[in-house]
């Protein structure tokens, strides 16, 4: 989930937006169900110092619900959840999740705390059993391309200025594709989740990446194309 919030960047006044909640879903080995949620707003105050915790909770199918602290750790299955200071890692067979909560510098308004994401791969990309879709996604569609869309321009002691870019030219489709109607759904168009991976199949394919307009570049090289979608 995003929400909009104003700040100070380098003197100009920004009107865009953060990363403030991250839903988890997931399947384990036996059949149960991972549902985690983190908001960067639900911080614990540290008694004793001027600081504070990240938290989580969630439910394991079977198993109840659960709550996660500072220097916890819980499992669903072969799933393991780990809390930090202010970091969550989740734990998979292919992926490690790292979710971090940290400050809104220099914020005039809206959210006070922000989200991190970041996601590693514990597997060769070659095994992945389908493809993830969008900007995680093309770093694991089966190439060494980039595809870099629309940016906004960040002036310093610029004037005040809105961000409006949402990735064109960098993801398949427009940034509405990829909504879903509540924080545990998984359907939107380009979902997997469950996918049935058939030889040859939409699921067992990486995004064709010649349909997209952004600017390409391979890694450690120049710019193969000068797609409009660059700014």
């Amino acid at each position: 989930m995003t929400q909009n919030a104003s700040f100070e960047l380098q003197g100009q006044t920004v009107h865009g937006s953060f990363m403030t909640a991250a839903h988890v879903v997931a399947t384990t080995a036996q059949g149960r169900t991972l549902r985690l949620s983190m908001a960067a707003e639900r911080v614990l105050e540290m008694k004793g110092y001027n600081a504070h915790t990240a938290y989580a909770n969630g439910t394991c199918s079977g198993r109840g619900d659960f709550d996660l602290y500072y220097r916890g750790t819980i499992g669903c299955d072969e799933i393991e959840m780990k809390m930090g200071y202010q970091e969550l890692s989740l734990t998979t067979k292919q992926w490690r999740i790292r979710v971090q909560a940290l400050d809104v510098f220099d914020r005039l308004a809206g959210p006070k705390h922000r989200l991190d994401i970041k996601l590693h791969l514990r597997v060769p990309e070659a095994s992945l059993g389908y493809h993830p879709h969008g900007l995680i996604g093309q770093s694991y569609d089966g190439d060494d391309v980039a595809v870099s869309g629309k940016m906004d321009v960040y002036t310093p002691h610029g004037p005040e200025m809105t961000t409006t870019a949402l990735a064109e030219g960098a993801i398949e489709g427009v940034a509405a594709d990829y909504r879903v109607a509540s924080k545990f759904d998984t359907a939107f168009r380009f979902s997997r989740f469950g996918a049935k991976v058939a030889p040859g199949g939409a699921a067992d394919r990486p995004r064709d990446v010649s349909k997209l307009t952004g600017n390409k570049t391979r890694a450690g090289a120049a710019s193969l194309t000068g797609g409009a979608g660059a700014e």
